[in-house]
This record gives C-alpha cells, structure tokens and sequence, in this order.
C-alpha cells in the first residue's frame, strides 16, 4: 500500500517495486546488518547509560551532610571493605581513555547529567534509526488500510466498489459470477460440474496447498522474510510427504478420465492447483513433482497454453528468483 506521507528532507526514496530479486536480496541482507549494529550500539550505550546513572546515584549518596557516613569500599569486584565518609566535596571523574579529572560536588553532578543527557540523546536518534529499518520488515498486508479489507492480514483479498472478499476459492467464484466469465471456468448452471469443481477446491486447501505452501515457507521463505531463521527442516519434511501424496492422487483421480481437473474444459480448480505446483519451481528444481508425473506434465502443458501470455507475465518473477538462485543457501 502507497503511502501518503512525505519524505523528511535529505531522505532518498526506494520504490521496492521497482528492484528485481537480486536486488532485493542485497536489500534484506543490507537492513540485517544494519539492525545488528543499530542494536548491537543500542546495548552499548544502555551499559554506558546506566553507569553515568549509578555515578550521579552516588555523588547524591555521598553529599557533604554525609561525612563521617559508614560505606562498603571495594577492594576487587567481589571483596569489600568497612569504611567512612570523608573529604566527600571531591570526586575524582573518569572522563574516557583512562583519563580522570577531580570535580567538586556540584561540577560532577553536571558532569555525569550532561553525559546522561548526551548518552539518551544518541539512544533516542538509534531507536528511530532502528524502528525505521524494521519498517522495511513490515509487511503491505498488516497496515492499517490493507486490514480494512482483510481483518486477517491474509492475502489474496479483493476491493471490489466497497465490496470485501478473502480466500482465493471465494474470489474467483465471485469475479466469473459477476462479470459472467465463460461458464466452463465455474458453470453455475450445471449442479453436477459444478459440485466436481468445489469437491476439489475444498480438498485442495488441506492437501495440495498445505503440501506445497508449508514446504516452501519453512525450507526457504522462512529464512528470507524472517531474518535468518534457520529452516525447519521437520516441518518441511512433513509437508513434503504431504506434497507427494496430494500429486498423486490429482494424477490418479482429478486428472483420471479427463484433460483437466474433474473437467473437459480449463476451470478455477486448475488454476488453484496450478498456482501451488508453479510455486516449486522457484526452488531451481531441487524439488519438483512435474519431473516424475507425465500426466501431469500434459496437464500442466494443456493449461499454460490456454493461459499464455498472461501466465508467463505473472509468473516472471518466480522465474527470475530461481534464475538467479534467490533460494540457494549461501556459503
């Protein structure tokens, strides 16, 4: 979503619509490296924060009405000894390098505050810093604008005049119901068609997508939109075993007796299972079901022929991603 809202003065902006797969991937592993050392910086200047805070916190302790006061002098980090308040109007400041400076009690209260003050200040302007690399990390789909059509954050989701919808299978029944699409992608008119599509779009969720979609986020999507987080390498393996499954009984059920799923014609089911299985190819064929399944590959040549050249625009990005091997690990 666009937003409305004016850049700062001197502040460059990057149309990330505007960048290819590589590009983009310079970009995350750019912003990772900045917010470790934004944070790593952070936790510095915490620890500096807190020991200006706990030398005003003794000055305080030690004000000149105390003299003669009973105290802890430590010998090494964990030995102390007894001792008495005395000559407490002077301090002896640690100004950096292993240089010190003695300051009355006064100086050294102003001192340690103006540190303080100097220290929180660099603090603050590192928060912001760091709060706007994480809105690099922040996705369209959870802004405020976007929930107002999706309350789940889920995408795919339609805007059509005011009129809200999620979840693909929902969508595309209502795009050809609407705008009277050619009957074969949903025919409406026919009971029977029409309940061999919808048996295959409420399977496909559970089978095929959850197969395809559970396998791609957690063996390489993960570590790409969630920071380095390595991939889970059981959760995959399931959900492969899912995906094998699922291939198996499109090519000895859906695609049995005819070209397209449950269909003579090319329906929405065939552009639900199409949409999984192009996913893998992404992965530069380290895992693709087509290789071993002819009838699958028939069917998959039977639709992109239909669909062209509308599939191959839509699908560009995916073939640049696997071209420039966006999903192989790095050494």
């Amino acid at each position: 979503m666009a937003s409305s809202s004016k850049p700062e003065p001197g502040v460059t902006v990057l149309n990330l619509a505007s960048l290819n797969i590589q590009q983009l991937d310079q970009l995350k592993s750019s912003v990772e490296e900045d917010v470790g050392l934004l944070t790593t910086s952070m936790a510095q200047l915490k620890i500096v924060q807190q020991k200006y805070l706990e030398s005003k916190s003794a000055i305080n302790y030690t004000a000149p009405a105390s003299e003669g006061k009973e105290i802890l002098v430590p010998l090494t980090s964990s030995m102390y000894v007894p001792g008495l308040l005395k000559h407490n109007d002077t301090f002896m400041c640690d100004i950096g390098t292993g240089y010190y400076v003695e300051k009355k009690h006064k100086a050294a209260l102003e001192f340690f505050q103006r540190r303080t003050d100097y220290v929180t200040s660099n603090l603050e302007k590192l928060q912001q810093s760091l709060k706007e690399k994480y809105k690099l990390r922040e996705s369209d789909n959870m802004k405020e604008d976007f929930l107002k059509v999706s309350p789940t954050g889920k995408v795919p989701a339609i805007n059509d005049d005011g009129f809200c919808l999620i979840e693909s299978a929902a969508i595309l029944k209502y795009i050809v119901t609407k705008y009277q699409l050619s009957n074969h992608w949903y025919p409406t008119a026919d009971l029977c068609k029409r309940a061999k599509i919808d048996e295959y779009l409420s399977w496909h969720t559970e089978n095929l997508r959850r197969g395809a979609g559970i396998y791609m986020f957690y063996k390489y999507f993960i570590k790409k939109v969630s920071f380095g987080i390595p991939p889970d390498e059981n959760r995959a393996g399931s959900a492969l075993q899912t995906l094998h499954k699922s291939v198996k009984i499109i090519e000895s059920y859906y695609l049995k007796d005819t070209p397209f799923i449950h269909s003579q014609e090319i329906t929405i089911a065939d552009l639900q299972a199409l949409c999984e299985l192009t996913e893998l190819w992404s992965v530069d064929g380290e895992i693709d079901p087509l290789r071993e399944n002819p009838k699958l590959n028939e069917w998959l040549e039977r639709c992109t022929k239909i669909l062209n050249p509308a599939f191959d625009k839509v699908h560009a990005p995916l073939h640049e991603a696997r071209e420039n091997g966006f999903f192989k690990e790095k050494n």
